[in-house]
């Protein structure tokens, strides 16, 4: 230290301080530029993994679509072949019903000496027979 006209000086080897300097500075730049360096690497790490889950999701997505259209497809078979069991059944019990009913009707019918149409036809049949007949018998009486 020095003092010129009232004035203190401070005499400092300036290199003296400059490399403890530089290693200071080096070792901040470094610590920086590693923080720099971790957040880019996490938010590449980051941008990658949400970009694999974005594929993931959408593979998902297109497999339950695949299986729900499968499921569907199913389903209408099942319900298909539901509609067509029922149907037949109903054809089965209609006709059986309508057998049923034809034999009921015939046995009432008889029970009160009302005529089939099994016994009509028959009784036409006889009727258009002795008519012929008769015509038959006409004709020879006025030739004679």
């Amino acid at each position: 230290m020095s003092e010129n006209n009232g004035e203190v000086t401070l005499d400092v080897e300036i290199e003296e301080y400059a490399e403890p300097a530089k290693g200071m500075f080096k070792k901040a730049r470094d610590a920086v530029r590693y923080a720099v360096m971790v957040g880019v690497g996490a938010a590449d790490l980051t941008q990658e993994k949400a970009l694999e889950l974005w594929k993931k999701s959408n593979d998902l997505v297109v497999d339950l679509e695949g299986r729900g259209e499968k499921m569907s497809e199913k389903r209408r078979h099942q319900i298909d072949d539901e509609i067509q069991k029922r149907q037949t059944q109903i054809k089965d019990l209609t006709g059986k019903a309508g057998d049923s009913l034809e034999k009921y009707s015939e046995t009432v019918l008889s029970h009160v000496n009302v005529p089939t149409s099994d016994d009509i036809e028959d009784l036409s049949k006889q009727v258009s027979s002795l008519s012929r007949k008769v015509d038959k018998v006409r004709k020879e009486q006025q030739e004679a």
